[in-house]
């Protein structure tokens, strides 16, 4: 197939403005030159050659309007270049608003009279996004070319549509299959263009063009963009090679100038591409069809190649690293810590030649750190270090300073002394680690994961899938949505590359390679139907499958989390196949991974906690289990192995109590008359039990049975056996009262606990062998009153923080609209305004966040508060000041570019009141880095 075949029509339009008529106007020397320039380099591609030089603006007008009477069939390539003066100035609205506008300037054009006698960038910018060609490329050579973007409203911004490296037939079938608008500039929004330079490597030196020009014309004309040899030269690939070449010329000339990208917003996601008489399409290689995207799994320092969109965020733990032997990096859970230290870190430093080891604490920390630090690394990743409170087989402070001592002294010792260390923490455990400096130390750094913007979660989106040739369309639409229906999601980056994950394997085998906005259903609609089908083959054994994923589910701190099942719990006797066909099911789908799986200390977890959160039938089997259903399940499994260690001695032996408490939680009432109910039975019919927990609840039974059958005989001797009968009913009755009061306080009900309270006093009081034998009572009867008035004060309390949280959340919400795209708001005058006048109810809003957070440290408040409220509660009030910490950065910036574009367009108005804003801003930052609330988050040449 020739070269031609492809676009069979392909045309240049070259404009060039020199000679200006206005005094006012500099002429400029290079424009008619860099015309011929490019009409030689771009008739090598066989594009047919229009000029136009030295145009007024009648001609300019009329000579870009015949481009639309071009290619009735839309299949064309259409390039059009301009050389000449450009304009950018700050444009006053009717109704006193201001925004940005850039202006071409024909040979005619009066200084003073830009409206009526220049070309209008946005006018410019119309006629190109209704042009017929399939593929369009808009170049502008002049000062300020960026403001163009102001006018295109491009959806992608910086993102980059190229894969680095060769060009697979992939590539090229979308590249040329949609719709390619897009825009390569000489200059960015606010820096002039050279006009006039003569590098010392280019051969005639009596031409003298634009810098600009000169490196489009080697680029084309002599293959240099085309690094990779395939005849394709993409332009991106020309952006890259103008841009590194043109800053260094600029430099030369003690100026800056940048060479920028974008898109216009009709563009579909193909790519500008310029074909050599010799590409013969046939000649690409095929691309490897590899999945990017994780599903539920955090990315590993192997897949750093498809890790995208946190660029920032590596760069600020980089140099945390340079400086700090100890970072932390705290975040919520789903806000991709693992995938950011691994896939963003580790993987990067391992290609240098950084040795690194990764451990999670587990329930043995301390031989886990041993085992890590036996061939000490240069890099250390503790992840997931709140398992050190949620899983260590010894939870208490003493067990973590014996952790962190060890830590602090391989540190310090001759083999790890060059060892750094970085972990990973869900952030609402970070005030259980540091009390009074016992663990971490003033020399530890805190990172806070920042909260991703608009133009990162498209790279998170978009990027993976063209590294691996796979493609969106159309792509504005199909991506704003998906990132639209993210933000329903709190922490949601798992489910988002879930989602990605099943749209890849989806249209992976499609010819086009291409996903289409049909394709998506929805972030949560896709988890649902994941999990659908995988529950159908198993729908008669539904029970089964529910008591299973329980097991990996513990309420921990007030939350559900989740956790670690050793193989030694997953041994079920008859039902083991079953249990197999289940976890292999889990696997393959990624919302289960192990580690060792077939070994004796091997595991199985929950690829994510999202999931407890986002799969709702799952979600619903949790809440009818309970708190107390789980923790009475994870007490079982560890008091049968701590029975099968120690011997099935007697002591490690479940009491009656106990027994009866299994059984009451999991819907089996026991009865009353023990000595008479066949237990072992009701045990038997407990279809979750694994074969060692259902042994040692029987030997359980046997002992209780034999200690009953003792005191039986003594107590018929020394009591009535009818008042011991009544008495035990008045008692299980008072301290199911007690137990539900708990139960509530744990859920921060702490209404229907003082009920209850106050229930279990009257019971007391209206019965006499209660009162009695109040002495065997679990709770001191004459305490209840006491009790009752401390639920009444933590419903108070509990009530206060909450509403304060959502007045806050609201105000958030207001401020996370107006601020939340940088991008958009920069695109017209009157967002800006906006945004950068709303920083009065921005600070209100970060100020209320971090009050709630000063309030919950209140000695008072612990006292009365259990540590998972307190956390949880905080958890809600650092998210809500870290969003406001990334905005304030964003609105920052934002104020300062329209206070420079004010200041340099000589409105001095308009400049002052920015500046009021700026410095209100940078106050308010001064005082809340001394506030210490919350740990630091870590910017003339002759001219066209």
């Amino acid at each position: 197939m020739g070269t031609l075949a492809i676009f069979p029509q392909r045309h240049a339009f070259l404009i060039g403005v020199q000679a200006y008529t206005d005094p006012g106007i500099r002429a400029l020397k290079t424009p008619i030159q860099d015309i011929s320039l490019m009409a030689d380099a771009l008739g090598a591609y066989g594009y047919q050659i229009h000029r136009c030089a030295d145009p007024d603006r009648a001609t300019f007008v009329s000579f870009l309007e015949q481009i639309a009477l071009l290619d009735p069939d839309g299949e064309a390539q259409i390039v059009i270049y301009y050389a000449g003066h450009g304009v950018a100035l700050t444009q006053q609205q009717t109704d006193g608003s201001s925004s940005y506008g850039g202006y071409l300037m024909p040979v005619d054009a009066r200084r003073g009279q830009l409206a009526d006698t220049a070309i209008s960038m946005q006018w410019l910018a119309d006629q190109v996004l209704h042009l017929n060609g399939k593929q369009v490329l808009l170049i502008l050579d002049c000062c300020y070319a960026g403001a163009v973007q102001q006018a295109v409203a491009g959806f992608r911004g910086g993102i980059d549509t190229e894969v680095e490296g060769a060009v697979f037939q992939e590539d090229f079938g979308h590249y040329t299959r949609y719709r390619a608008n897009q825009i390569l500039t000489s200059s960015a929004h606010n820096q002039q263009a050279l006009d006039q330079y003569v590098a010392s490597d280019v051969a005639d030196q009596q031409e003298v063009n634009s810098p600009f020009a000169v490196l489009l014309s080697r680029a084309l004309m002599h293959g240099e963009a085309d690094t990779n040899h395939d005849g394709i030269v993409t332009v991106f690939e020309l952006q890259g090679y103008v841009q590194q070449r043109l800053a260094a010329a600029a430099a030369g000339q003690d100026h800056d100038q940048t060479s920028c990208l974008f898109a216009f917003s009709s563009h579909e996601g193909g790519e500008f591409v310029f074909l050599a008489p010799s590409f013969n399409p046939a000649s690409l290689a095929s691309r490897q069809r590899t999945n990017p995207y994780k599903g539920l799994s955090a990315y590993k320092p192997e897949d750093s190649a498809f890790f995208f969109g946190r660029d920032g965020a590596i760069r600020d733990l980089n140099r945390l690293l340079d400086t700090t032997r100890l970072v932390v990096v705290a975040g919520a859970s789903g806000t991709g810590k693992s995938s950011l230290v691994m896939g963003g870190i580790l993987g990067p430093r391992q290609r240098n030649g950084v040795t690194y080891a990764v451990m999670r604490p587990g329930k043995t920390p301390l031989a886990e750190l041993a085992r890590v630090t036996q061939q000490p690394p240069q890099l250390l990743l503790i992840d997931q270090l709140e398992e050190l409170i949620t899983q260590a087989e010894n939870r208490d402070d003493e067990a973590l300073v014996r952790f962190f001592a060890e830590l602090n002294a391989f540190q310090q010792s001759p083999v790890g002394q060059q060892t750094q260390v970085l972990a990973t923490v869900r952030i609402e455990f970070v005030p259980q680690f540091n009390p009074q400096e016992r663990f971490w130390k003033t020399a530890t750094q805190q990172y806070a994961i920042p909260v991703l913007d608009v133009e990162a979660l498209e790279e998170i989106i978009v990027r993976p899938a063209l590294q691996t040739g796979m493609f969106y369309y159309p792509e504005k639409e199909t991506v704003a949505r998906i990132i639209e229906d993210f933000r329903h999601y709190p922490n949601a980056l798992p489910l988002l590359s879930l989602a990605l994950n099943e749209l890849y394997e989806l249209a992976k085998d499609r010819p086009e390679r291409t996903i289409y906005e049909k394709d998506y259903v929805g972030i949560g609609q896709i988890l649902e139907n994941k999990a659908a089908a995988l529950m159908q083959p198993f729908a008669a054994h539904l029970d089964f499958f529910r008591d299973l994923l329980l097991r990996f589910v513990a309420f921990q701190g007030g939350e559900y989390a989740r956790r670690r099942v050793g193989n030694t719990e997953l041994d079920f006797g008859l039902n083991q196949p079953l249990c197999d066909q289940i976890l292999t099911a889990l696997t393959d789908n990624r919302l289960v991974s192990g580690r060792d799986v077939k070994a004796g200390d091997g595991y199985y977890e929950l690829t994510h906690e999202a999931l407890i959160n986002s799969w709702s039938t799952f979600r619903q089997w949790i809440r009818a289990a309970g708190p107390a259903q789980l923790a009475q399940r994870e007490s079982l499994t560890e008091a049968s192995l701590r029975y099968r260690d120690q011997g099935q001695q007697r002591a490690y032996a479940w009491g009656g109590v106990v027994l009866r408490s299994l059984l009451r939680t999991n819907g089996l009432p026991p009865g009353r008359v023990w000595l008479l109910r066949p237990f072992a039975a009701q045990f038997g019919r407990l279809s979750w039990l694994s074969r060692l927990e259902r042994a040692f609840l029987r030997s359980s039974l046997a002992l209780v049975r034999q200690t009953k059958l003792a005191w039986a005989g003594l107590g018929m001797l020394i009591l009535a056996g009818i008042g011991v009968v009544l008495f035990l009913q008045s008692q299980e009755g008072y301290g199911r009262l007690l137990s539900n009061a708990r139960y509530a306080e744990s859920r921060n009900e702490y209404g229907t606990a003082q009920q209850h309270y106050e229930d279990a006093a009257a019971l007391v009081a209206r019965n006499l062998l209660l009162r009695l034998g109040s002495q065997y009572l679990r709770v001191d009867p004459d305490s209840l009153p006491a009790l009752a008035a401390l639920e009444g004060q933590r419903e108070t309390l509990y009530a206060t923080l909450t509403n304060r949280l959502e007045q806050a959340d609201t105000l958030a919400n207001h401020t996370v609209l107006l601020l939340g795209n940088r991008t958009g708001l920069t695109s017209n005058g009157l967002g800006v305004a906006q945004a950068c006048r709303s920083f009065g109810q921005f600070i209100q809003t970060d100020a209320l966040y971090r009050t709630i957070d000063n309030s919950l440290r209140h000695p008072r408040t612990r006292q009365l508060l259990d540590e998972g409220t307190v956390g949880r509660l905080r958890k809600r009030a650092q998210g809500g000041y870290q969003v406001t910490t990334v905005l304030r950065e964003n609105l920052l910036a934002t104020c300062r570019e329209v206070q420079e574009g004010y200041s340099l367009n000589g409105q001095t108005d308009l400049t002052r009141q920015y500046l009021g804003y700026i410095n209100a801003l940078e106050a308010y930052n001064r005082r809340v880095s001394a506030s210490a609330l919350s740990p630091q988050l870590a910017s003339s040449a002759a001219g066209r």
